[in-house]
């Protein structure tokens, strides 16, 4: 009986060794991808970003934001941190990390609409995998994103049970943050009854007030900006006076300026647009060039400052 439990105990021990191996070795080659959505995530960890600008928000940021094209036109040195499938308390998340390994910015521009205050968890885990042995990802994402026992526990076991070729799927290239998409519009159709209701989460209003009152404190100037979206989907989204109430209220009280694209003449070109909420490359493109010009018209941008090199 004691020779089998020793045997036992020492497969165990090999396993975990070797499961502890494969965890470490996969973790590594991801946190030095450079494409899909470990790029930014590597970019952040490796202290790589150092932005005069950074674009906060959804899929609607990251795909809408072209930072070289802002940079042409403004002389600024810009990033995108949007974040596919996201509503702000995962952004706000994100943000905290980048402040963690890379130099404040001195504007945020942060894409608001009617998802932004929800609350997001459990779209794309596997973004997460190679950072479960930092600190702050343990305290700040693992808790909220329904992983299970085993996934934040045994090692290797969230790789194996996602599929380590899944891992590898998404080799989309992103510059700077941003993925512009070269797609069409795909005849989306917007069917009555398929509506979006505005909904503000406790538990993200007190994160986004947080944020907004940690970047006055830090003396770093955040804009509102609504990109636009398709102009019939707006009559099917519900409490939008309510949403531009509170983002009204948010921006007298932290002197936020808000630039507002929801009516502008793009948002009727299905030309600019893949589906109804997310412009395509050639609309991107467009609303770059016309949010930069926006900004260095309403000075809003202050293309003589030099970037602050604090944390």
């Amino acid at each position: 009986m004691k020779k089998f439990l020793l045997r036992t105990l020492a497969f165990i021990v090999l396993v975990t060794i070797i499961m502890v191996a494969f965890d470490l070795y996969l973790s590594n080659k991801l946190r030095q991808r450079q494409v899909g959505n470990y790029a930014c995530w590597n970019d952040i960890f490796h202290g790589r970003i150092n932005a005069d600008i950074i674009i906060m928000g959804s899929s609607r940021a990251w795909v809408h934001y072209d930072p070289a094209i802002l940079d042409s036109i403004l002389h600024t040195n810009s990033y995108n941190l949007g974040m596919n499938g996201s509503s702000f308390n995962r952004q706000y998340t994100r943000y905290l990390l980048y402040r963690k390994y890379n130099p404040r910015p001195r504007i945020i521009i942060q894409n608001i609409d009617i998802t932004t205050l929800g609350f997001t968890s459990g779209y794309a885990q596997y973004q997460y995998f190679p950072y479960f042995n930092d600190a702050d990802v343990r305290h700040t994402i693992i808790p909220y994103e329904q992983f299970t026992l085993a996934d934040r526990t045994l090692p290797f076991f969230r790789y194996a049970n996602y599929g380590i070729r899944n891992l590898f799927f998404n080799k989309s290239i992103s510059v700077k943050g941003y993925c512009g998409q070269d797609k069409s519009w795909d005849v989306d159709p917007i069917e009555r009854g398929n509506w979006t209701d505005y909904a503000a989460d406790s538990r993200t209003m007190v994160m986004f007030e947080e944020f907004l009152a940690q970047a006055t404190a830090e003396d770093i100037q955040v804009i509102f900006v609504h990109a636009p979206i398709y102009s019939e989907l707006i009559k099917y989204q519900n409490g939008l006076d309510e949403m531009w109430n509170t983002y009204r209220q948010l921006a007298a009280k932290y002197h936020i300026p808000i630039l507002n694209y929801q009516n502008d003449p793009i948002c009727s070109d299905t030309n600019y647009f893949y589906n109804r909420t997310h412009l395509n490359r050639k609309g991107a493109e467009l609303f770059s060039r016309q949010l930069a010009n926006d900004l260095k018209k309403r000075n809003l941008v202050d293309t003589s400052a030099n970037i602050q090199s604090t944390h």
